[in-house]
C-alpha cells in the first residue's frame, strides 16, 4: 500500500477533499477558530514526524511513497512545459523550439496530445505508417481515431481518392465521410459499390451534407432513384416536418404517388380543409405505420390551427374504427395544448373529447383540478390513473394532499400513507415532513474508497489524461478521456472514481458519476459546497437578505450547470449560471460592472452577473418559486402563468401546475437543492432530531412562500 493510499483510507484525507477546493493540512489547520500558533506549530511538527516515520516502515511502502511527492512536482514542472509547447505550436516559426522542448515530456501522460496538435499541423507529411506509428506509442484510441479521420479529411480535400479508398474506417466515418467514400468509389473505378453506398446515404428523413450532392447527382443522371424509393423518402422527410426536402423530393415523383404527395403537402399549409379531405387521405396507399405518422402530422397541425375544428373531428373520425387510435392521440395532443395556453376550461375540454382515460391526459386533467383547487376531483381522478402511476410518488402525494387541503385525511391515512412520503429525499417528501413536522427524509451515507480502486484509477491511463486535461482547463477533452476510462467500472468503481474526480476538485464530474452511479445519499458528492463566499457576499448585498438565502443561488448554479464553468447550452447561455450574453450584459450596465462575454466562463465573474440576473427577477416576483421559474423559461412565460391562475394556490399546488416538465422539475430542484445544502454545511441546522417549532431546522418552504397570488407581478422597476 503506498502512503497516498493509506492517506486515503483515512478519516483526514476525506476531510480535505470533501468541499470546496482541497485544501492542504496546514491551511485547514489555521482556519480553526481560535487555533492558537504555538500550538498549530507543534501539531505541524508532529504531523511532519509521523509522516516521516511511515516513509521509514519498509523499503518498498517508500518506494511508492517518495515517488508520490516526486510526482506531484515533478508533474507541476511538466504542466508548465506541457503549457509552453502547447503555446509554441501555435507559432508558426516556433516548430524547432517546440520539438526541443517536446523532448522533456515523453512520460508526460498528455505527450500524445501534443503529438496530436503537431501532426494536425502537418497533415501533408502524414503517412500511414507513422499513424500507425503513432497508436502504437501513444496506445490511445480516441487520439488515434481523431487523427486518422482529421488525416481521412485531408485526403479527401486533396482528392487523392486511392489512398483515401485504402486507408477508410467505415468505423470512424460520419454521414459527409461515408458520401465522400462512395464518391472516392466512383472516382476509383468501383461504380456499382458506389452507387450502392449512396443509394443507402440517400434514404434519409433529413437532408445530407454537400458533399454528398456529387454521388446523389450521379445517382439521379443513372436513374438509379425510381418514384417508388423517392415516395419512401418524401414520407420520411413529411414525417420529420422535412418539409422543404419534400417538396424537393416531388420532382422525382410521378403519376398517383406526385398527386398525393401535393395532397400532403397542400393540407399542411391549408389545415381548414383536413376534415372534408380526410377520406382521400386514407385511400393514399403505402406501409400502415408510415401513413399512420403522416396523418398525425396533418392533424397536429389542423390541432394548432383550429382547435375548435380539431375538437369537433376527434368525435368523427372516434366513429371509424380504423382512425380510432389516431383521433385518441390527438385528444391527447389537444387537452396538452389547451393545459399549456392555460387551465380554465380544461375539465370541460377532457369530458367534450370523450374523456380519454391515457396517462397524459389523466396528468393534465389532475393539474387542472390542482389549479382549481378542487381536491375531491383530484381525489377521484388519481384513482383513475393505471397503477403504476398511481404508486408514483408525485401521484401518492397529491391524492394523500388532496385529502388533507379538503378537511378528508383520516388519522390511519396520515400514519400509514402520508408518512411514507415524507421519508423521501424529494421535493415531495421535503413538503411532506414540513407539513406534519416531521423529521426530512435526509440520511447521508459517508464513504471511503477502495484504496485498490483509487490505485488502479491512477494507473488507468485514461484517467491520468483526463486528470491532466483538467488541470490544463482542457475541460471537454478531460470528459472524453474520463468516459472512455470509466467505461468498464463496476458500480463500486464508480462510485469510487466519483470520489476520486471530487479530489481533483473536478466536482462537475464527481456530480455526473455519481448520478450515473444512482449513488444519490452521496449527498457530499452530489452537493459540494463551492463557492460560498460568493453566494454569501450577494446574499449580503441584497435588501431583505432573508428572503435571499445564499444558498438560492448556488441551487440555481448547480441545476443549471453541475458547477461546470465552461457550460454553454444550445441556445447560448454560459457558465456557471448559464446566463445569455444578452441578460449578461444588460446586468452588467445596471450594475456598472465591464461586460465582457470572455469571462462568462469564470466562475465568480458569472456568479455576479447570474445572481444580479435573480435579483432582478426577484424584485419583480418577490417569491423564490416564480424568481426561479423565470430564470428557467423567462419572465413571459413565468407572467402568462400567473395571469392565468383563477384563485391563490399553496406553492407546491402552483409548481404542480407549470405546464413545463422541465421548469416544474427544475423549480422543484432549486428548493430540494437548497435544503440539501443547508444540512450538509449550515453550522446551525439540526436534520433528524428536530421538531417543526425547533428554530434550527432549517425550513424547506419559508412562511412568506406558503402561497402565490394571481398576477402577483410588481413593475419592472430595475
Amino acid at each position: 500500500m503506498s502512503l497516498y493510499s493509506f492517506m486515503l483510507s483515512s478519516h483526514s484525507l476525506k476531510t480535505l477533499t470533501i468541499g470546496t477546493s482541497p485544501l492542504s493540512v496546514s491551511q485547514r489547520f489555521q482556519q480553526a477558530k481560535g487555533f492558537s500558533h504555538l500550538a498549530y506549530q507543534r501539531l505541524l511538527n508532529l504531523a511532519i514526524i509521523l509522516v516521516t516515520t511511515l516513509l521509514a516502515i519498509s523499503s518498498s511502502y517508500a518506494e511508492t511513497s517518495f515517488s508520490t511527492y516526486e510526482v506531484s512536482e515533478q508533474t507541476q514542472k511538466q504542466r508548465e512545459l506541457y503549457s509552453q509547447a502547447k503555446s509554441l505550436l501555435e507559432k508558426p516559426h516556433s516548430i524547432n523550439a517546440y520539438k526541443k522542448l517536446r523532448l522533456s515530456l515523453d512520460h508526460y501522460p498528455l505527450a500524445g496530445h501534443l503529438d496530436y496538435l503537431y501532426h494536425r499541423q502537418h497533415l501533408n507529411k502524414l503517412t500511414h505508417k507513422s499513424l500507425q506509428s503513432f497508436s502504437d506509442t501513444h496506445n490511445n484510441s480516441l487520439l488515434s481515431n481523431k487523427l486518422k479521420r482529421a488525416w481521412l479529411q485531408h485526403l479527401a480535400k486533396r482528392k487523392q481518392w486511392s489512398r483515401f479508398t485504402l486507408h477508410y474506417d467505415k468505423a470512424l466515418a460520419n454521414s459527409n465521410m461515408q458520401c465522400q467514400h462512395a464518391w472516392a468509389l466512383y472516382q476509383t473505378g468501383e461504380q456499382a459499390q458506389a452507387l450502392d453506398e449512396a443509394k443507402a446515404l440517400w434514404m434519409h428523413s433529413e437532408s445530407r451534407p454537400k458533399s454528398c450532392d456529387a454521388i446523389f447527382h450521379l445517382l439521379i443522371k443513372t436513374e438509379s432513384i425510381d418514384s417508388d424509393l423517392a415516395w419512401q423518402r418524401f414520407i420520411l422527410a413529411f414525417n420529420a416536418r422535412q418539409h422543404q426536402l419534400s417538396k424537393y423530393l416531388t420532382r422525382l415523383l410521378d403519376g398517383q404517388q406526385l398527386a398525393d404527395a401535393n395532397r400532403l403537402l397542400k393540407l399542411y399549409r391549408q389545415p381548414k380543409k383536413i376534415p372534408s379531405q380526410w377520406q382521400a387521405v386514407s385511400l393514399i396507399p403505402g406501409q400502415a405505420v408510415d401513413l399512420f405518422e403522416s396523418k398525425y402530422q396533418l392533424l397536429k397541425k389542423l390541432a394548432r390551427a383550429h382547435p375548435e375544428k380539431a375538437r369537433d373531428f376527434v368525435l368523427e373520425i372516434k366513429q371509424q374504427q380504423q382512425d380510432q387510435p389516431l383521433a385518441d392521440k390527438l385528444a391527447a395532443y389537444l387537452i396538452q395544448s389547451q393545459a399549456i395556453k392555460g387551465y380554465a376550461t380544461l375539465p370541460q375540454d377532457y369530458v367534450a373529447l370523450g374523456s380519454p382515460k391515457d396517462s397524459s391526459s389523466l396528468q393534465w386533467l389532475l393539474r387542472a383540478h390542482i389549479a382549481q383547487a378542487n381536491w375531491q376531483d383530484v381525489i377521484e381522478t388519481v384513482k383513475q390513473l393505471p397503477d403504476e402511476l398511481k404508486e408514483h410518488e408525485r401521484w401518492r402525494y397529491w391524492y394523500y394532499r388532496a385529502k388533507s387541503l379538503s378537511g378528508r385525511l383520516t388519522l390511519l391515512e396520515e400514519q400509514e400513507h402520508y408518512k411514507a412520503v415524507a421519508n423521501k429525499a424529494s421535493f415531495y417528501g421535503f413538503t411532506t415532513a414540513e407539513n406534519l413536522g416531521l423529521p426530512y427524509g435526509f440520511e447521508p451515507i459517508e464513504h471511503t474508497p477502495k484504496p485498490e480502486h483509487i490505485e488502479l484509477m491512477r494507473n488507468n491511463p485514461y484517467m491520468q489524461r483526463a486528470s491532466e486535461h483538467f488541470a490544463q482547463q482542457e475541460y471537454s477533452l478531460a470528459r472524453s478521456e474520463w468516459r472512455r476510462g470509466s467505461q468498464s467500472f463496476n458500480s463500486a468503481m464508480q462510485i469510487d472514481s466519483a470520489y476520486f474526480a471530487q479530489s481533483l476538485g473536478w466536482h462537475h464530474q464527481a456530480i455526473n458519476t455519481a448520478a450515473q452511479a444512482k449513488a444519490w445519499q452521496h449527498y457530499q458528492l452530489r452537493f459540494p459546497n463551492l463557492y460560498t463566499e460568493q453566494f454569501e457576499q450577494q446574499a449580503s448585498a441584497t435588501k431583505h437578505s432573508n428572503h435571499w438565502p445564499a444558498n438560492w443561488p448556488y441551487a440555481i448554479a448547480r441545476q443549471e450547470s453541475a458547477f461546470a464553468s465552461d457550460a454553454q447550452s444550445g441556445a447560448g447561455a454560459m457558465g456557471l449560471m448559464q446566463i445569455l450574453p444578452s441578460t449578461a450584459r444588460e446586468v452588467a450596465r445596471k450594475r456598472n460592472v465591464k461586460y465582457q462575454r470572455s469571462k462568462l466562463f469564470n466562475a465568480d465573474y458569472n456568479i455576479v452577473l447570474g445572481s444580479g440576473y435573480l435579483k432582478q427577477l426577484n424584485k419583480r416576483y418577490q417569491h423564490r418559486a416564480l424568481t426561479s421559474a423565470a430564470y428557467n423559461a423567462g419572465p413571459r412565460r413565468a407572467n402568462k402563468w400567473l395571469k392565468n391562475m383563477e384563485q391563490p394556490l399553496p406553492i407546491d399546488a402552483w409548481i404542480e401546475t407549470i405546464p413545463f416538465s422541465e421548469t416544474r422539475q427544475y423549480v422543484q430542484n432549486i428548493f430540494s437543492f437548497s435544503l440539501i445544502h443547508s444540512l450538509l454545511y449550515d453550522d446551525a441546522t439540526l436534520t433528524n432530531t428536530d421538531t417543526k417549532t425547533d428554530k434550527k431546522r432549517p425550513p424547506f418552504i419559508h412562511l412568506h412562500e406558503q402561497m402565490i397570488y394571481p398576477n402577483n407581478i410588481q413593475p419592472d422597476i430595475n
